[in-house]
């Protein structure tokens, strides 16, 4: 029923018509109302107002329901009407419900009228639906073209369609009514059989015994000829529905089909010549040729069989193809079998079968049905070499794709002049902030970057070939697509990219965001700026080496001490500007260094004019996070002036400091000190003759050279200062310094005296750098760099089949070689000289001599070569041929099958572009990147982690080898944390680290990604990536140090701040108020004392102030006194006794714990002072109810020394004071006297040792200091 109905109401009287509208608004009916009162708006309102309902009075003055019912008969409406009267007869209701009326109600019981109305609404619509349905189903049986009836079961034709009359009459069954709607089906039978028709006989049998229920459904075929054609025809008879009753008969036309049954015979005695023929064919295929019946049993078999699946035709012919098909594949073919026994076409079908073997073999099936003959005609191409083929192309693919999609790097490919948008990663598409760029230029895509010169380079590497590389360059891109430029800085590599004639087709780039870098590159420019700034104006010379003593930065006033430009030092050996003495002396200091130690140093340098400099240095080594040595740090300081008058002194005293001697030319006697006799190994009462020196020196050169200088100095007072080797007493070889000067009188030389020094351990040393440095370069001049890598591909081909007779030279093509070669059946006839002409002519002189190589040779040939089809088409063929001989050995026949290869020539050269394409990439990024294969096999790698891999382990990469064999050369620990890492990767987990090298002195750090590579949902191998950021590390670790150095700097200056402008400032300004006063003569002797009281408080507050930055002055200078092994049990008992009776007083319960480590080497006047100050703030805020308990324990941990001491006392809010801690003059207990310095110099001591101080801590509950310093 519809949502609103519209409602005619035929009545006159207005109070009745409210009436019936109340009763139908309260059913909640939906409507439109139109009263009307006449004959002529009644009518009107028919045509106009269309109603879907009429409720009418019984009479009106002029007009009655009866006539209104009429009226609408009429005009052919089909209106329900329900009558609404006061009263009426039964008699009267019944003619009226007859007439057409679908209900009556009485006007005193119109409750029932809402009922009545969904009623008649609902019967209307059925009725619609059933005259709908009548058409509808009218219509279908008249387009049939089968000839339809309906009989009863006293053979009386009740319906028929148009196709039954239209048969009659095309017949000349004029008279219908003898075989059309109303006749009698039986009676046309029982005509027909009383002439003789048995099928008529057999048609009414059946017709009868599905009305007897003996059957559900009777079919039969029987001839109609007419005297110009033979016909045939089913006759079909089954029930009516469920009506037993009735059946419908159904004649169709099956001439067409009778007739080709006829013909069946003599296509069978052909189609059997062809099998004949065929079966030449098929035995010469190397694919498997077969047909298969309705039951899935193999019915004929080529002898391919035997090759591809290892069972002989004749094991096959009647057996199930199904027993052949893979497990995996069964339902598969089952349902594709089953498709095509039903008519329904698959011309290609891939599946799997067991070879006789048990290997899989995979096949390509190309499949027809033939309905007439019930079988199934298929060609099965064993296709395992192109399976093998995809399969390298899926996982080269796949690789790629995961590699490009993946790499730590924006890559993307540019084709064409225009340079259009290829391919582009993701990373390189959040780089722009663009999404759909494939497809658009750079021009349409980037806009922007036009006139930043971007295209213009993309143009010349596309014009020319040449890579183009740009490092830290600057670009502005829209990356929100709000017309705002973003800014960020570069690396990228331009190069092209070429195809397989070598033309270029576009450009590779490689793009790597370095803006993090920049900035904080130019934070640390910024910060070293305000650095040297503060260097620059030093009254002393800084200076700074590397680990090799290198110069790496001087400041101003180092400059001007040794009078260098600065340029003219950077780079240089320290010891450069010292003479020989002062490079000995630097490199012995460059150990210790090493050893972490520093030290205050008298060095003397040259400066740039030649003038000797003398200097005191400070120097202190400089470690990087993880404890390498990276070089050290001076303080220099020009003491020229103060050492002039050392120096005579040092001159006077510096042969006695070692061995001495001397020879009296006069007396001839021979003076050596006791080190001399120890050098020369003889004992200290040993007394030397005059000559018998020299004779200890080494025979050759050094002997020669001390008699020389011996002479030279007697006969001209010429000094010596030489190294030479000596053989000792005990026959052992040293070298020696021996210095010698003589003293004259009158001309004539008197005595001969000097200074004897073993230098042994300097020389032996010097000599194993040199043999050690030579070994270096020998190694490293032997290494070299190999590379290798293998790619094969193969592809899919379509075959046809070919068969030439030597005699005559006549050739037989099946359809598939027409197709190959592009030829019509119909028009063109092949021969062996026409064929010829369709070789590429290159390739015609080659196939030639193979063909007739052949014809003398058994066996199968196999060549590919190029071919020119008819339609001017370059393809490529592989020809596949065997040559048949008669009894005398004589070739007579020729027959072989020629494949379609050029999608598998194609997808090679695919893939050698695709290999030469990921090969650019791997070799032009920056980063390092290999792959493994699941067993940790390397199956590919670029030359950077060839160079790492040698470089750090020694070891000459190669393709093949496993990382499992490397693993074994490395430390246990550290093979076991790749073990790991690789096991997580191949599990499906990308795995992201990065781990640091050292080798000798050379620090690297490297960020390593690991991908695994999946294809087809399994993982075929791993995809890694190696950055080097040890720059970026090397510049965070100076950046964070800076910081830190800043921040304590700043930190200092606060605190020195807060006592001039605070703790200075009250007692100044006190001393400056009292003697302003004092100096008023008025003032009394009683206000003077007074005053001067003031006064004195004040001066002692000034003194208090001035000690305290006295102390905090002395903790930043005695960080360089001597440091030693400090004990903890030891130093511990020296602060209890230090205490007295304080530890008694208090109640003070101490533990300690140094099992675990019990020194340190340290400053001891620092450690005694920490230790000091932490107990006794420990005893003095002690909860005054509860005994003190204090624990001390040491520990290693990471690397570290670690402290920690604990209490149970008033402890702190950190919450509040947190950040006030270590404060100067910061106080967190009233009631208690203090002067807020004890922790403040705890934290200073502390960080200038290089340790850090932590404190846990809450209100009653005790407080934890936790120190830890490095060991």
């Amino acid at each position: 029923m519809k949502t609103k109905l519209k409602i005619l109401h035929l009545e006159d009287t207005p109070t009745d018509a409210e009436l019936v509208e109340r009763e139908l608004k309260k059913a909640n009916i939906q409507f439109e109302k139109l009263v009307v009162g006449n004959k002529t708006a009644f009518e009107k309102a028919l045509k106009e107002f269309a109603p879907d309902i009429i409720i009418s009075d019984h009479t009106l003055p002029s007009f009655d329901s009866l006539e209104a019912i009429k009226m609408i008969k009429r005009q052919g409406l089909k209106i329900p009407i329900i009558l609404v009267t006061a009263t009426v007869s039964d008699e009267y209701a019944v003619e009226i419900m007859k007439a057409g009326a679908d209900d009556y109600i009485l006007k005193d019981r119109l409750h029932r009228l809402p009922q009545a109305v969904v009623n008649a609404m609902e019967k209307n619509r059925a009725e619609q639906l059933l005259h709908e349905s009548e058409v509808f189903n009218k219509g279908v049986l008249s387009s049939l073209s089968s000839h339809i009836t309906v009989i009863d079961e006293s053979g009386n034709l009740i319906a028929v369609n148009k196709a039954w009359d239209d048969f009659a009459y095309a017949n000349g069954l004029t008279a219908l009514d003898q075989v059309s709607k109303g006749s009698n089906y039986f009676d046309v039978c029982k005509r027909s059989i009383e002439n003789g028709d048995s099928d008529a006989a057999q048609a009414l049998a059946g017709i009868q015994s599905v009305f007897k229920e003996e059957r559900a459904y009777f079919e039969m075929e029987y001839p109609c000829h007419s005297p110009d054609e033979k016909r045939w025809f089913t006759l079909s008879v089954k029930n009516f529905g469920g009506d037993t009753h009735k059946v419908v008969i159904a004649h169709q036309n099956i001439t067409e089909r009778k007739i080709a049954e006829n013909n069946l015979s003599t296509t069978s005695v052909e189609l059997q010549k062809t099998l004949t023929d065929l079966n030449k064919i098929l035995d010469s295929s190397l694919d498997v040729i077969c047909t298969v019946n309705v039951h899935g049993e193999f019915v004929n078999v080529s002898a391919a069989s035997q090759q591809v699946w290892g069972y002989a035709p004749e094991e096959l012919i009647g057996s199930k193809f199904m027993n052949l098909v893979y497990d995996q594949d069964v339902d598969m073919t089952s349902k594709a079998a089953e498709k095509m026994f039903n008519g329904i076409r698959i011309p290609i079908f891939e599946n799997r079968y067991v070879h006789k073997s048990g290997r899989v073999v995979p096949l390509l099936w190309s499949v027809n049905w033939n309905e007439k003959l019930q079988l199934m005609y298929c060609i099965a191409k064993d296709i395992t070499d192109k399976k093998r083929l995809e399969k390298a192309i899926e996982d080269e693919r796949d690789q790629f794709y995961d590699m490009f999609l993946k790499a730590p790097s924006a890559i993307g490919m540019l084709k064409g002049p225009d340079h259009v948008f290829e391919m582009a990663n993701p990373l390189y598409l959040k780089l722009t902030g663009k999404k759909d760029i494939v497809g658009k230029t750079v021009a349409e895509a980037l806009p922007e970057v036009v006139e930043q010169g971007f295209v213009e380079i993309l143009d010349q590497v596309y014009q020319t070939g040449e890579s183009y590389t740009g490092n830290e360059i600057l670009v502005k891109v829209d990356t929100e697509g709000n017309g705002e430029m973003t800014d960020f800085y570069i690396d990228f590599v331009y190069q092209a990219y070429r195809n397989g004639k070598g033309d270029i087709e576009g450009v590779f780039f490689f793009i790597n965001n370095v803006t993090e870098q920049i900035i904080s590159q130019k934070e640390i420019e910024k910060s070293e700026k305000q650095y040297r700034q503060i260097v620059e104006t030093a009254n002393e010379g800084i200076w700074q080496i590397d680990e090799k003593c290198r110069t790496t930065f001087v400041n101003k006033k180092m400059c001007e001490i040794l009078e260098y430009a600065e340029d003219e030092m950077m780079g240089k050996e320290n010891f450069y500007f010292m003479d020989k003495g002062g490079k000995e002396k630097a490199l012995t200091a460059l150990i210790r260094r090493k050893e972490g130690i520093a030290e205050n140093l008298d060095y003397s340098f040259i400066s740039k004019n030649g003038k000797r400099v003398l200097t005191k240095v400070s120097a202190n080594p400089i470690f990087d996070e993880t404890g390498n040595f990276k070089g050290s740090l001076g303080m220099v300081s020009d003491i020229t002036e103060k050492k002039h008058l050392e120096d005579l002194l040092e001159k006077s005293n510096r042969l006695a400091a070692v061995g001495s001697w001397e020879i009296d030319i006069v007396t001839e006697t021979v003076f050596w000190s006791d080190i001399t006799k120890e050098i020369r190994e003889v004992d200290k009462d040993y007394v030397p003759i005059l000559g018998e020196g020299i004779s200890y020196f080494k025979e050759g050169i050094d002997r020669d050279t001390i008699s020389q200088k011996v002479q030279e100095c007697i006969e001209n007072g010429t000094p010596w200062d030489e190294e030479l080797q000596i053989i000792t007493f005990k026959g052992n070889e040293k070298w020696v310094r021996t210095i010698g000067e003589g003293e004259f009188l009158n001309g004539k030389c008197l005595r001969i005296h000097g200074s004897f020094q073993d230098i042994t351990e300097r020389k032996n040393a010097e000599i194993k750098i040199r043999e050690s440095e030579q070994k270096y370069r020998k190694l490293a001049s032997e290494l070299e760099i190999e590379r290798t890598r293998l790619v094969t591909a193969q592809s899919e081909a379509k075959v046809g089949s070919w068969e030439t007779d030597l005699q005559t030279w006549q050739v037989n093509w099946s359809e598939e070689m027409h197709r190959i070669y592009g030829t019509d059946p119909n028009n063109f006839e092949p021969s062996y000289s026409p064929i010829q002409s369709f070789v590429h002519s290159e390739d015609r002189k080659m196939i030639d001599k193979v063909f007739q190589d052949s014809l003398s040779k058994s066996g199968s040939n196999c060549v590919e070569h190029r071919i020119i089809t008819l339609q001017g088409i370059e393809k490529w063929v592989e020809e596949n041929w065997s040559v048949t001989r008669n009894e005398q050995g004589s070739p007579i026949i020729a027959i072989g099958t020629c494949q379609d290869i050029t999608e598998s020539k194609k997808a090679a050269e695919a893939l050698r572009i695709s290999q030469l394409n990921l090969q650019a990439i791997i070799e032009n990024t920056e980063a390092t990147i290999y792959s493994l294969d699941t067993e940790l096999k390397y199956i590919a790698f670029n030359k950077s982690l060839y160079n790492l891999v040698q470089q750090t382990y020694g070891i000459e990469l190669k393709i093949g080898d496993n990382t499992l064999s490397f693993l074994k050369k490395l430390e246990p620990e550290e093979a076991k944390g790749w073990n790991e890492i690789y096991s997580k990767a191949l599990k499906g987990e990308t795995v992201k680290f990065e781990k640091e090298f050292t080798t000798g002195e050379v620090y690297n750090c490297f960020s390593f990604t690991i991908y695994p590579i999946w294809a087809n949902k399994t993982i075929i191998g791993l995809s890694c990536f190696v950055y080097d950021i040890t720059k970026e590390k090397e510049e965070q670790h100076q950046k964070e140090k800076m910081i830190s150095d800043i921040v304590q700097r700043n930190s200092d200056l606060e605190q020195f701040s807060y006592i001039v402008s605070h703790n200075l400032r009250a007692p100044t300004a006190n001393i400056i108020g009292f003697a302003e006063i004092l100096q008023d003569e008025t003032i009394n002797l009683l206000e003077q004392k007074e005053l001067l009281q003031g006064l004195s408080k004040s001066v002692t507050a000034l003194d208090s102030v001035i000690r305290d930055m006295n102390s905090i002055l002395q903790v930043k200078s005695e960080v360089n006194e001597k440091k030693e092994v400090i004990i903890f049990s030891k130093l511990i008992n020296d602060v209890k006794i230090s205490f007295g009776n304080l530890v008694d007083e208090h109640r003070v319960r101490m533990r300690s714990d140094f099992t675990e480590v019990d020194e340190i080497y340290s400053l001891k006047v620092y450690m005694y002072s920490i230790f000091y100050n932490l107990i006794s703030n420990s005893i003095k805020y002690s909860k005054p109810n509860e005994q003190t308990l204090i624990e001390i324990k040491s520990k290693k941990e990471d690397g570290k020394i670690m402290l920690i001491f604990k209490d149970n006392g008033l402890g702190i809010d950190m919450k509040t004071q947190g950040d006030k801690i270590f404060g100067l003059y910061k106080r967190f207990h009233s009631h208690m006297e203090g002067k807020g310095m004890g922790l403040f110099m705890v934290k200073t001591q502390v960080e200038s040792l290089g340790g850090k101080i932590t404190i846990v801590s809450e209100p009653n509950k005790g407080t934890e200091f936790t120190i830890a310093f490095a060991i």
